[in-house]
């Protein structure tokens, strides 16, 4: 039977992906990277092994602590820039060059959990319409 759901303490979401980027991004900027990391028992040595994967609560503190930096209100946007193509490649080819929507909305909904770590995207389609919940 497959699960439709995933623990908050599973560690599903790679390090050396969103993580890594984000504290790069932050990194280029002048940011204590201890100081990021503070409060997710994220260690900034384990990033760097390459082999950690972290589960949903320790990524949302992690990304409750980037809100938390008054300054940098541009992190959001600039984040996304270096996600496609960036640590996406492979997919990043599918959404370019996917046959139609629909194909490619299923495939960001079969892989949510590299896309979306937090989120669990559905389809819903009706005869004139493709929504993206």
């Amino acid at each position: 039977m497959q699960r439709n759901w995933l623990e908050n303490e599973a560690r599903f979401i790679p390090a050396e992906k969103q993580v890594a980027q984000l504290i790069d991004l932050l990194n280029d900027r002048g940011i204590n990277i201890h100081y990021l990391l503070r409060k997710t028992a994220i260690f900034h040595e384990d990033i760097l092994a390459g082999s950690l994967a972290i589960n949903a609560r320790q990524f949302a503190r992690l990304c409750s602590n980037v809100s938390q930096l008054h300054r940098e209100r541009d992190i959001s946007f600039l984040f996304g820039q270096r996600m496609l193509p960036g640590i996406f490649e492979q997919y990043s080819h599918l959404l370019n060059h996917g046959a139609d929507l629909k194909t490619v909305l299923q495939h960001l909904c079969e892989e949510y959990t590299v896309y979306f770590p937090l989120l669990k995207p559905r389809i819903q389609l009706s005869e004139s319409h493709c929504h993206l919940l």
